[in-house]
Formats: C-alpha cells, sequence, structure tokens
C-alpha cells in the first residue's frame, strides 16, 4: 500500500459508487488520471480487483493511459 493513500483510494471507490456504473465519463476519467500518480493508478487497479467488476473496469481505464 501506498503510504497516505487509504483515503484517496476510499475516496476515488466511493465517488464511482455514487457516479455508477453509466455515470462514469471521458470528463471523469480524465480528471481521475490526471488526479492519480501512475503509481497510484497501479495500486487503485490492485485494490478494486476483488470489488465490484465494473469499478475495476474503470479502474483500470484510469490506469490504462498511464503506461
Amino acid at each position: 500500500m501506498i503510504a497516505g493513500s487509504d483515503g484517496k483510494f476510499a475516496l476515488v471507490v466511493q465517488a464511482l459508487r455514487y457516479l455508477g456504473k453509466d455515470g462514469v465519463g471521458k470528463r471523469e476519467l480524465e480528471t481521475l488520471r490526471s488526479s492519480l500518480s501512475n503509481a497510484e493508478k497501479s495500486q487503485l487497479v490492485k485494490e478494486t480487483q476483488f470489488g465490484v467488476e465494473w469499478i475495476n473496469d474503470v479502474a483500470k481505464q484510469i490506469a490504462e493511459k498511464s503506461a
């Protein structure tokens, strides 16, 4: 786990749940991409892999353009 990032991951997941599967568009993805470091994006994918499938799919979309 990245030190001090626990709250950030929880906040991202909470925001995604609030927006809902159909509420996450290009604007939201870009906002999240610009708010997270590459390491945080990778960690977000790992942190969401055993949770709700669509949230993990969104996490992968956030991380994919940072490679």
